[in-house]
């Protein structure tokens, strides 16, 4: 949950299963760090997180890849919103990262052309310079590199 006035988010502990939502415990949790399993205890999540700058046409583009302790069972690809957009994607896991990976997902995160938070150029690359859809082959490279490298 985020809002306003918390200085970081949190966690509201509930669970849906089969379509219903069950509030467990009585506290709200910080983020980072872990998720609730299936009944409701916390489970401590140890991510191994990797930053790289692939190298997509003539650009350098950040990813972020995490992973599970154990191989993941399949990857998420998550994309920045964009330049308007209020926040990117970035290093380490928020709280949805914490609930992929403590279902077993690793997550692929891409900081394509276009993307707030590396400067004024690079997020208004694409309406200035990439008429071409670069952006889209910034996230081919990221996926091509998680398949083969990783």
């Amino acid at each position: 949950y985020k809002h306003s006035s918390l200085a970081k988010e949190l966690i509201l502990p509930a669970l849906v299963q089969q379509g219903s939502l069950q509030w467990i415990g009585d506290r709200a949790l910080p983020v980072r760090g872990g998720a609730f399993s299936a009944d409701g205890s916390i489970m401590a999540l140890e991510p191994r997180a990797e930053g790289h700058r692939l190298r997509s046409g003539k650009h350098d583009v950040p990813v972020y890849l995490v992973l599970p302790a154990k191989d993941p069972s399949a990857l998420v690809l998550r994309l920045d919103v964009g330049p308007t957009g209020a926040r990117r994607v970035g290093w380490g896991a928020d709280s949805f990262d914490a609930w992929l990976l403590s279902r077993g997902y690793g997550v692929l995160k891409v900081n394509h052309r276009g993307s707030s938070g590396f400067g004024r150029r690079w997020s208004s690359m694409v309406a200035s310079e990439d008429t071409d859809g670069g952006f889209l082959d910034d996230v081919v490279a990221a996926v091509r590199w998680a398949l083969e490298e990783r």
